[in-house]
């Protein structure tokens, strides 16, 4: 979160809100609200995270610069020292939090080298109203050894499942860029699914598209039958063949669809 001093906590949530319902996602979703830490006390941010049940991460403008960011801005920059604080912070965060599920700490090489070894996406860009910026950004673990023969992702517990109600559709995860895992929940369908998503990964590569088990899923698989009947059919083509006529003048009779 990116504010100016003395904005309320309801307009503070209401670009949160915002932002969340872009990528699909719950206010439970949210795990902490990130900013310059010279803005964490900030009454409207301090309130929207209270009301969120969340903590407030501050960072510094030197570790916020470090981080690559798709719009910095010269504003940020002149007043603060960092070209970005919503989205740098966003992705800041998201690592941090991956670092602490997997009690790792701080990776070395700083900031940047950080954000690119705990796969963190951008969910959603930076977006503003007039007094604040946000960003959402969320991270896909990886295990240690990713470099082994046969190696998978971090199970479904981790990440969300494509095609899941509620699920946003851009991140990746271990059901998106990991070889096909037999452990996937048999009550999630992977309707995203295709194998052009396999080699989103480094060191994977697309041997197999649409390749999947046990599917379509039953309900799928009914409307799929259920439609058959009127895909069979020839169509009815008089009432289009009548208003194509009607357009140009003509006699249905001239018309040939």
């Amino acid at each position: 979160m990116g504010a100016r001093p003395g904005v309320p906590a309801d307009e503070v949530l209401a670009l949160v809100d915002a932002v969340l319902r872009e990528a699909g996602l719950p206010r439970t979703a949210v795990r902490s609200l990130a900013t310059l830490d010279a803005r964490a006390a900030e009454p409207g941010i301090a309130g929207a995270a209270a009301v969120l049940g969340v903590p407030v991460r501050g960072f510094a403008a030197e570790e916020l610069a470090a981080v690559s960011v798709p719009h910095p801005s010269a504003l940020p920059l002149a007043a603060t020292g960092t070209a970005s604080v919503a989205e740098a912070g966003a992705l800041l965060a998201a690592t941090a939090a991956q670092d602490t599920e997997a009690g790792t700490g701080s990776a070395p090489g700083g900031a940047e080298a950080s954000v690119a070894r705990a796969r963190v996406v951008l969910l959603v860009p930076k977006r503003k109203t007039r007094r604040t910026t946000c960003a959402l950004a969320a991270s896909v673990p990886v295990r240690s050894h990713e470099g082994a023969p046969g190696v998978r992702l971090l199970p479904p517990s981790h990440g969300y499942i494509a095609g899941e109600p509620g699920s946003p559709p851009t991140i990746p995860t271990p059901h998106t860029t990991a070889a096909m895992d037999m452990h996937t929940h048999t009550d999630a369908h992977d309707l995203r699914h295709h194998g052009d998503a396999e080699v989103r990964d480094e060191k994977l590569i697309d041997l197999a598209v649409n390749v999947r088990s046990d599917t379509p899923p039953d309900w799928l698989r009914r409307r799929i039958a259920d439609s058959l009947t009127g895909l069979a059919a020839y169509p009815d083509g008089r009432a289009a063949r009548a208003a194509v006529a009607e357009r140009h003048d003509l006699p249905p009779s001239r018309v040939l669809l």
